[in-house]
């Protein structure tokens, strides 16, 4: 399962979780795609959607999380848009 973090200017963090098992790399990878777009984009996971306009995303932060009721996270990656 991974816990998806999205910062955004002058605005409350944004949490979400998606029980998506696949290769956290290529994950990560993949949602990093969003900061490329210029127009308003589509964020979809197992539990929501969501419509965001990527200029204003300072930052993600991924993590995969054990389904266990620690949730001690395992494995977290930061993606920023590079200024």
């Amino acid at each position: 399962m991974k816990k998806i973090i999205i910062y955004q200017e002058n605005v409350e963090p944004i949490i979400l979780n998606d029980n998506d098992y696949s290769d956290f790399s290529l994950y990560v990878s993949k949602l990093s795609e969003i900061l490329k777009y210029k127009e308003v984009t589509i964020l979809e996971t197992t539990s929501e959607s969501l419509i965001l306009k990527p200029s204003k995303i300072c930052m993600i932060s991924v993590s995969n999380i054990q389904e266990q009721k620690d949730n001690i996270p395992e494995e977290t990656d930061i993606i920023t848009d590079g200024d």
